[in-house]
């Protein structure tokens, strides 16, 4: 309809019917009313508009301005969300809400703010943590970030709150063990030639012990009690979870060869590469500095890659290793721990993890060997079954291995399947130490986020 009479004589000789015209006419009259500066004024009053449902489920607020390019993002919690509520021994019931706010231009740079606060209804204590993060250059993703707060910190179990609250209040099992951090951080990252990326920090700490204030749980087993909040370690004493200062410098790099990307007017995205990424990692602890009284120099290095073996086939790979250089004075919470999750039940399916270790015990404050091997595939053993050939079912066969001074030549072996009716994974594994027998086991996780 925009174009002249000549142009519809060359190229529609036929004329429009009369409901054509008419179709036209009136998708036109659409077109120019969803244009209009009144229209797109009441879209974005009804986008913004407050109604008590987003108090309750949360919502995001998008704000545009077309005049100068940019948009503003503001997320905000619902107060009747699961995963606001959550439950252990040291705080007893627990409620967190998160809020986050984004300002983007055209030209890729990004602002983001976010914040996390909780409430601990036993231990009567209010947690806040926050960041700032600040996209400086989208080309050269070059960025810096201040972060802070008063937070309640897991020693380094791995587990997911959810799954500690499960298992505190239907098993009497309480894994996580914490202690209180309050921090600040200053951060800065960027890429400093195509497929090499520098990340460094300086963080201040101040960490504390902390104990049970709750005992509820909704079953009560005759065989089972509460332990302390305590990690479980052959070296833990009171010295190790005292209360201190920390002052820590840390240095990252990670190198991909022949890093493959995407350009956008917003920047530059990598893409899948071929290669191999190489990091690197150096941590000190600095004494003396505010009080700090954490004197250590950590050393990290390995590899890590996922390769596509075949259509729907994957195999990733990572190894890595790590050495304390000096150790003249460390806290458990500066311990090296090993992502793990020996429990029978969990929420979360992580293909490069640990199976069987325990939580906190094979932690090391000398030097280790990790490495993880994990091949997914679409047709090993029971795909080829007819009841389920044509299912998402998929296998995975995994190997794991860790060595340290006093846990040497650890090895996990297992077979799963995952994606079971979409959300369940079952797997079955065997371990040995030291070339010896020392367990077997079996996993089933669900698929919940």
């Amino acid at each position: 309809m925009v174009n002249d009479s000549a142009f519809w004589e060359e190229h529609r000789p036929i004329p429009l019917s009369g409901e054509e015209t008419l179709s036209f006419s009136e998708k036109d009259s659409i077109i120019g009313k969803m244009n209009s500066p009144e229209y797109k004024d009441s879209v974005r009053s009804a986008q913004r508009k407050f109604r008590f449902k987003y108090l309750l489920l949360g919502k995001t607020y998008v704000y545009r301005d077309d005049s100068i390019k940019y948009t503003n993002r503001f997320s905000m919690p619902g107060l009747v969300q699961l995963s606001s509520f959550s439950y252990n021994t040291v705080d007893g019931f627990r409620y967190k809400m998160g809020f986050s706010y984004s300002l983007t231009d055209t030209s890729g740079h990004v602002l983001r703010a976010a914040t996390d606060l909780a409430y601990a209804f036993h231990r009567k204590n209010f947690d806040a943590d926050f960041g700032i993060s600040y996209l400086i250059d989208p080309f050269s993703r070059s960025r810096i970030a201040i972060n802070g707060g008063h937070i309640t910190m897991d020693y380094g179990s791995g587990m997911s709150v959810l799954l500690n609250t499960v298992y505190t209040l239907f098993a009497e099992e309480n894994y996580k063990k914490y202690y209180q951090k309050d921090y600040i951080q200053f951060r800065y990252s960027r890429e400093i030639i195509n497929g090499m990326t520098f990340d460094g920090d300086v963080e201040y700490s101040y960490r504390r012990p902390l104990q049970n204030h709750a005992s509820f749980k909704i079953v009560k087993w005759k065989d089972k009690e509460f332990t302390d909040n305590i990690p479980s370690h052959p070296d833990m004493d009171s010295t190790l979870i005292e209360a201190h200062r920390a002052m820590f410098l840390t240095f990252s790099f990670s190198y991909t060869p022949r890093q493959r990307y995407f350009l956008r007017k917003t920047g530059k995205y990598p893409a899948e590469s071929k290669y191999p990424t190489f990091f690197l990692t150096y941590r000190k602890a600095v004494k003396g500095v505010g009080g700090s009284r954490t004197d250590l120099d950590y050393f990290e290095s390995g590899l890590r890659q996922r390769l596509n073996t075949g259509f729907g086939d994957f195999l990733f790979y990572s190894v890595k290793a790590g050495v304390f250089i000096t150790g003249r004075k460390m806290f458990f919470a500066d311990y090296k721990q090993f992502e793990t999750n020996p429990v029978i039940i969990s929420d979360t399916y992580d293909k490069n993890n640990f199976r069987l270790i325990p939580y906190y015990s094979y932690a090391t404050k000398n030097w280790y060997v990790e490495g993880h091997i994990n091949w997914s595939t679409d047709r090993l053993l029971f795909k080829r079954l007819p009841l389920i050939n044509n299912t998402l079912i998929e296998e995975n066969l995994f190997f794991n291995y860790l060595t340290t001074p006093d846990h040497l030549n650890y090895i996990e072996i297992g077979y799963g399947l995952t994606n079971i009716f979409f959300m369940f994974n079952v797997e079955g594994m065997v371990a040995f130490e030291n070339w010896n027998y020392k367990m077997t086991g079996l996993r089933i996780s669900i698929n919940i986020f």
